[in-house]
């Protein structure tokens, strides 16, 4: 049959602003954003070294899961408006996400430079990327409520499909140093 009609409701995508796991997926992105710049102040991070790659990709992705959820919340409510008449802008989870989306999005970029400079790109691309994309599922399943739903075999295959991906995450790691005739 048909597709549904889309549903946009603001009000509905911006009462996930406050659901518990997301609150705690900003966290842990603030509070490693943070760890991260603290120790690029310190000089433990920042140069050419896989430790800064690692870190940077880890903060980068859980910042990205950020910016990609704020950018489809505002999305929405714009959307919601322009075809409904309905105003998100009385409220303030709207504005702080939009203040949230474009201070995020200039210390992901910001992120992206030092990881990518920080290694071979060979290596800092794919776990960037990785980084990224897990991060950005996390945040959205956390914003809408998709952990909630899952079940234990799609969550089980979720993990496992990590685990693949960071298994050959290793084995870029252990062969970073080894020319093509050595492998």
């Amino acid at each position: 049959g048909p597709p549904p009609e889309p549903v946009l409701n603001s009000t509905v995508v911006l009462s996930h602003f406050h659901d518990e796991a997301f609150i705690g997926y900003q966290v842990l992105a603030f509070s490693t954003t943070a760890f991260v710049y603290w120790a690029m102040y310190l000089g433990k991070l920042g140069g050419p070294t896989l430790e800064t790659t690692i870190f940077t990709a880890i903060a980068s992705g859980l910042c990205s899961g950020m910016t990609q959820t704020m950018l489809k919340l505002v999305a929405t409510c714009v959307t919601d408006y322009l075809l409904h008449d309905a105003t998100p802008f009385h409220r303030p989870e709207f504005w702080v996400a939009l203040v949230e989306l474009l201070l995020v999005a200039i210390v992901l970029l910001h992120l992206l430079n030092v990881c990518i400079t920080s290694a071979n790109l060979a290596l800092s691309t794919p776990i960037y990327q990785v980084c990224i994309i897990v991060f950005t599922v996390v945040a959205g399943c956390a914003y809408y409520g998709d952990l909630d739903v899952a079940t234990r075999a799609e969550l089980l295959m979720f993990f496992l499909g990590v685990s693949c991906v960071l298994g050959g995450l290793a084995v870029l790691v252990a062969h970073r140093d080894h020319t093509g005739d050595q492998l």
